[in-house]
């Protein structure tokens, strides 16, 4: 049940994408939301100011960044109320992660939301969204960039052939339950640089098909899941492919393989998936 939902608000494009993508899920599940906006922790590293830019300094975090923020807090506390969900927010001082860890802690969140964040030359995926995927166990959706729908009609759980009934998939046929959803179990065959015969890539089709099939039907509940198997050089980019090709609404997913040993650890596929995606992505913890 995912019954309440925890934000991070920095009242940017791509949080407000992620409370949309929350107030579908609240709307199936009367969540609750709660939104945590995090502002400077200012008071340590003004101590060597002058007493004028001291003052400058705390006007514009107080007066300028959090009422700004409250406002459009507020207005968004009364849009959801019109609604019938109930959004209530909070406001911090520190490092956005670090807080929103914190506030998970404290409270039992089913679900994190995420916008994808402000991002360098190197990665798309921002600090604190990678942050907070890697240090909870707790469930993450990390928004698309301008995903405008309102409906979870097609989920894709990528997966391998042989350990199907995972997490994710698990958490995928909730949703689908809740949306009446179509849900892709994508296998993918990374074929890197190598041109392989035409022949020997659909033997590898075929039987990846046959073995993710056969390891599906021993599952429970899963007639609405459809196998998939497609080749790509490597695995992030035939699951974006899919993604584009399939016109995926929503991305469920591991966000590292079970055999890894550390647990602050975002796996590389995951890394790119998410930073590529074009739908929401929702990363797991084994």
């Amino acid at each position: 049940m995912l019954n309440k939902i925890l934000l991070g608000y920095d009242g940017s494009s791509n949080c407000n994408d992620a409370l949309k993508l929350s107030t579908n899920i609240a709307n199936k599940y009367n969540s609750e939301i709660n939104a945590i906006t995090v502002l400077p922790d200012y008071k340590e590293f003004i101590k060597s100011y002058s007493e004028l830019d001291k003052k400058l300094f705390v006007h514009w975090v107080e007066d300028t960044l959090r009422i700004k923020q409250i406002k459009k807090l507020e207005k968004k506390k009364e849009q959801l109320g019109n609604k019938g969900i109930k959004f209530v927010y909070d406001v911090k001082y520190g490092l956005p992660y670090k807080e929103i860890l914190g506030e998970v802690k404290k409270e039992n969140y089913n679900l994190i939301a995420l916008g994808k964040g402000r991002f360098g030359s190197k990665s798309i995926l921002g600090a604190t969204a990678k942050k907070v995927i890697r240090n909870t166990s707790v469930a993450v959706l990390i928004s698309g960039a301008n995903f405008k729908k309102n409906k979870f009609k097609k989920i894709l759980v990528p997966t391998d052939i042989y350990n199907v009934m995972k997490k994710d998939l698990s958490f995928a046929q909730e949703l689908a339950d809740k949306f009446n959803s179509q849900i892709y179990l994508l296998n993918i065959i990374e074929k890197g640089n190598h041109k392989y015969p035409v022949e020997m890539i659909e033997t590898l089709k075929g039987n990846s098909y046959n073995t993710l099939s056969q390891n599906l039907l021993k599952a429970k509940n899963m007639n609405d899941v459809e196998p998939r198997v497609k080749v790509a050089q490597n695995s992030w980019l035939g699951i974006n492919n899919f993604i584009e090709e399939e016109n995926i609404d929503l991305v469920v997913m591991m966000s590292y393989g079970e055999d890894k040993i550390r647990s602050e650890f975002l796996g590389s596929v995951a890394e790119k998936v998410i930073e590529h995606s074009p739908c929401p992505v929702i990363a797991l913890s084994p």
